[in-house]
């Protein structure tokens, strides 16, 4: 792991160079999809918050909150 920028553009620097050098190309392999994890308050991938499967609708609502949508498969569609 480089400890510092400079030794990550070195790190890309040695990667894009031995890529270039090969004999033959990389093989792009297709993959499925990686399947959603929910998110925790501690581990995050979005650093919003925690995931509600829930889209707010942004128009201004006095004392309370609105939703747009709800997306399938989320929290706030199996608690519905």
């Amino acid at each position: 792991m480089p400890a510092s920028a400079a030794g990550l553009l070195e790190l890309v620097a040695d990667t894009a160079q031995q890529l270039a050098d090969a004999p033959t190309r990389p093989q792009f392999v297709r993959t499925a999809a990686a399947p959603q994890q929910m998110a925790t308050a501690s581990a995050s991938n979005s650093g919003y918050g925690p995931y509600f499967g829930s889209v707010p609708d942004m128009s201004e609502v006095a004392g309370g909150f609105r939703l747009a949508d709800v997306r399938d498969g989320g929290p706030a569609a199996k608690a519905a």
